[in-house]
């Protein structure tokens, strides 16, 4: 591999992490947007799974273009290597939304378990000032 090929690559490199240093206030509002409920929170990590198969992906890929000796690629590992990647995210996709259903029904029991409880306290309290001000 020439020279040529690892100016490209440094360049590549210096660039991102150029553009992530001027960018990364404006990335850090915008996950901290994403984040602040469950299901954004799950949206979130289901967008950076999906981006790390991606990169995987390409990482493989730049491998075998660039530093593979033999030039033979096998096609069928780096597809299945992704489609494994994909329905991993998937299927996570699945369990993640039941699991945040049952986490949100779950919150909905307990805030109204809380009301109950807050609103008996009021009762109980207002009973007991009424009982002194009777005596």
């Amino acid at each position: 591999m020439g020279i040529e090929t690892w100016l490209v690559i440094g360049i590549c490199i210096l660039s991102f992490i150029i553009l992530l240093i001027l960018k990364l206030e404006w990335c850090i509002d915008k996950i901290r947007d994403i984040c602040k409920d469950y299901c954004g929170f799950i949206k979130f990590t289901q967008t950076i799974f999906m981006i790390l198969s991606w990169s995987c992906f390409f990482l493989i890929l730049f491998y075998y273009l660039f530093f593979n000796n033999t030039k033979e690629i096998p096609v069928l590992e780096i597809f299945l290597t992704v489609i494994v990647g994909f329905l991993g995210t998937m299927i996570g996709l699945f369990f993640s939304n039941e699991s945040l259903m049952e986490l949100k029904e779950k919150q909905r029991k307990k805030e109204n378990k809380q009301k109950d409880i807050l609103l008996s306290l009021k009762d109980y309290l207002k009973k007991q000032s009424e009982d002194e001000n009777i005596e």
